[in-house]
C-alpha cells in the first residue's frame, strides 16, 4: 500500500509519495492548482501529472495500491467552490480512492501528528484553524478581495498604498520609492498606474511577492516598512488570539507559509501581539504527511 499526499495551497502544489510505514519516499512540486486562480483543466492537469510522476517511481509492481489524500485552498464552506473542487479532483484522481480536505485542515495534522492545536497559515493569503476534541474552527481566509489581512498579498498592496502616498506627499518619503521603482524596473512613480493594469490586476500571486521587497537591505530601517511589518504581525496574532480563546489551558501554535521567511522584523512583532496561553513551536511533519494521517484517521 502506498499513500499520496497533497497539498494544495495559493502559491504551489506539493505532492509526497509515502509507503505504509509511512516512510516519505518521493516530493515533487508543481505550480498552484488553486481553482481561483488557475483554469479548471489547468488545475486537472497539475494534479494528473503530480500523481504520474510519483506513482512512475514506484517499480516493484505493475499496478501498485495507491490512496490518494489531498487539502486545497478553498475547500470549505463554499457548496459551489466545494463541487467544482470535487469534479477536478473525480477526473484527476480517478480510478484511484482519495479523500480532500481544506489546506489548513492538513497542515494543522501534520504540524501536531493530528492532535489539538492551532495552525496559521501565511503566504500569498492567510487563515487559521484550531482543533480541539477533533472539532475544528476557522478564522480568517476569506480571501483577498475581503480578508488575508496581513497575508503576502495584503503586504504587497499596502506597499503600493504606501508608495502612492509618498508620492503624492501625503506621507513621508522614505527609500520605499526608489527601491520599487528600482524592482518593477520603472522610471517614474506614474507609470506604476500602467504596470499595475498589465501586470498585477488579475495576478495575486505577483501582488504578493512584492511582499518580498521588505527584506531589501536599503528598507533595512525603512520606518515605512516597519509599520506595515508591525499592522501584518498584529493582524496575523489577532486570527491566533481568536482561535486561542477557546481554550481552557495553554495552547500550541505552529506558523506555516513563505511570509516567515521575512524573519525578525515579522516573527518578533507577532510574537509580542501573542497572548500567554499560546506557545508557538515547529510544525513536527509537512502538510501532506498530515493529509493522509486524516486519511487514516477516516477510516
Amino acid at each position: 500500500m502506498y499513500f499520496i499526499g497533497i497539498d494544495g495551497g495559493g502559491t504551489s502544489t506539493d505532492f509526497s509519495l509515502f509507503d505504509s510505514k509511512m516512510n516519505c519516499l518521493k516530493t515533487i512540486q508543481l505550480p498552484t492548482c488553486h481553482v481561483s486562480h488557475v483554469e479548471k483543466e489547468r488545475a486537472i492537469k497539475i494534479l494528473s501529472k503530480g500523481i504520474d510522476d510519483l506513482i512512475a517511481i514506484i517499480n516493484d509492481i505493475d499496478l501498485p495500491e495507491v490512496q490518494i489524500a489531498i487539502g486545497l485552498a478553498g475547500y470549505g464552506n463554499d457548496k459551489q467552490l466545494r463541487y467544482k473542487i470535487e469534479e477536478i479532483c473525480e477526473q484527476a484522481f480517478s480510478p484511484f480512492k482519495y479523500k480532500i480536505y481544506n489546506d489548513a485542515q492538513i497542515a494543522l495534522a501534520g504540524a501536531f501528528n493530528n492532535q489539538d492545536g492551532i495552525i496559521l497559515i501565511a503566504g500569498t493569503g492567510s487563515i487559521g484553524i484550531a482543533r480541539k476534541d477533533k472539532q475544528y474552527q476557522r478564522c480568517g481566509g476569506w480571501g483577498e478581495m475581503i480578508g488575508d489581512e496581513g497575508s503576502g498579498y495584503w503586504i504587497g498592496r499596502k506597499i503600493l498604498q504606501v508608495f502612492s502616498q509618498m508620492v503624492d506627499g501625503r506621507m513621508k518619503k522614505t527609500g520605499l520609492v526608489d527601491v520599487l521603482l528600482e524592482e518593477l524596473s520603472i522610471e517614474t512613480p506614474y507609470q506604476l498606474i500602467s504596470y499595475v493594469d498589465n501586470n498585477l490586476r488579475v495576478n495575486r500571486t505577483k501582488v504578493a511577492k512584492l511582499s518580498k521587497i521588505v527584506s531589501h537591505p536599503l528598507l533595512k530601517n525603512d520606518e515605512a516598512i516597519q509599520e506595515i511589518l508591525n499592522q501584518a504581525a498584529k493582524n496575523l496574532a489577532d486570527v491566533v488570539n481568536t482561535l486561542g480563546s477557546l481554550y481552557d489551558e495553554p495552547v500550541k501554535l505552529s506558523k506555516i507559509g513563505g511570509l516567515w521567511e521575512i524573519g525578525h522584523p515579522l516573527i518578533e512583532p507577532f510574537n509580542t501581539y501573542l497572548d500567554t496561553n499560546i506557545e508557538a513551536v515547529r510544525a513536527l511533519n509537512s502538510p501532506q504527511y498530515g493529509a493522509v494521517l486524516l486519511l487514516k484517521d477516516d477510516k
